[in-house]
C-alpha cells in the first residue's frame, strides 16, 4: 500500500456511528483542539460517510503530532484509526490557493448537477407509459369496436401512478418558454425551497425541498396554478 504524505488534513475511522454528526463535531473539535488551531472539522451524515471525519489543522507539524498521540485512542467506547487525508482540505487550499479552491468548487457543482440531470431524466424516462401492445391478427381483433372517445389529458402530462409523498415536485404542462427563473420566483417563497430543475426539451421541471412535508405545502399551493393563459401547471410528486 502506498504511504499517504503528510498533510494538514487527518483522516479519521471507525468513529461512533451512534453519535449525532454535530455532538461528534464537537468532540472531536475538543479532543483536537488540545493540539494546536482547529481549521475546520468535517463530519458529515451519510451513510456512506458513516463512522467517519476530517480534521483539519493550521499546519502538517501539528496535525503529525494529533496523529502520533490520537491514532487508536478510545473516543466515545470506540478506538480511532487515523491517517493523513489523500487530498488536500477545501479549508487548506482556500488559504492556499483561493483559485484553486474555486476551481474544484466550479467542478463539484457541475458534477452535481449533472448527476441530479441524470436522475431526473431517469425518473422522466420512468414514468412515462409504455407503448401498447400489438395485437394479433385476429377476427375478433379486426372486428370494428365502437368506443366513447377518451378524454384527452393536459398537454404535456404524463401519465404515471400516483407517487407516496417525498421532497421532490414533478412539474408538468409547462409552457416551452418556461424560465427557470419563473419557476424559482413561484417557488422559492416556500419554506424548505432548495431549487427548481428544467429537463430541456420536455416542458417539465423537478422542483426539490428539504422534505416531504415542506414539498407538500407548496403542492397544495400551486397545484394547478395559472402559469399561463389557459395553461395551468400539474404537480405531483415525483417517481423515488
Amino acid at each position: 500500500m502506498t504511504e499517504i504524505a503528510p498533510k494538514q488534513t487527518l483522516y479519521i475511522r471507525n468513529l461512533n456511528e451512534t453519535i449525532h454528526p454535530n455532538k461528534m463535531r464537537e468532540i472531536l473539535y475538543t479532543a483536537f483542539s488540545r493540539f494546536g488551531p482547529v481549521l475546520d472539522v468535517v463530519c458529515i451524515r451519510s451513510n456512506k460517510l458513516r463512522g467517519q471525519a476530517w480534521i483539519v489543522y493550521e499546519d502538517v507539524s501539528t496535525a503529525t503530532a494529533a496523529k502520533k498521540k490520537l491514532n487508536n485512542y478510545s473516543l466515545c467506547d470506540k478506538p480511532m484509526n487515523i491517517d493523513y487525508a489523500k487530498e488536500t482540505s477545501d479549508a487548506v487550499l482556500k488559504l492556499k490557493n483561493p483559485q484553486e479552491y474555486r476551481e474544484r468548487l466550479r467542478k463539484r457543482r457541475d458534477e452535481a448537477r449533472k448527476r441530479k440531470e441524470m436522475e431526473d431524466k431517469a425518473i422522466l424516462e420512468g414514468g412515462a407509459a409504455a407503448p401498447p401492445a400489438k395485437q394479433a391478427k385476429t377476427e375478433a381483433a379486426s372486428a370494428p369496436v365502437v368506443a366513447a372517445p377518451a378524454q384527452p389529458a393536459p398537454r404535456n402530462v404524463v401519465q404515471v401512478p400516483s407517487e407516496p409523498p417525498n421532497k421532490i415536485l414533478f412539474a408538468q404542462n409547462l409552457p416551452a418558454d418556461t424560465k427557470l427563473e419563473t419557476l424559482e420566483n413561484l417557488f422559492k417563497d416556500f419554506t424548505g425551497y432548495k431549487e427548481a430543475r428544467l429537463v430541456p426539451g420536455h416542458n417539465v421541471a423537478f422542483i426539490e425541498f428539504e422534505d416531504e412535508i415542506k414539498a407538500g405545502h407548496a403542492k397544495d399551493g400551486l397545484h394547478n396554478y395559472k402559469i399561463a393563459e389557459k395553461v395551468f401547471m400539474n404537480l405531483t410528486y415525483a417517481k423515488r
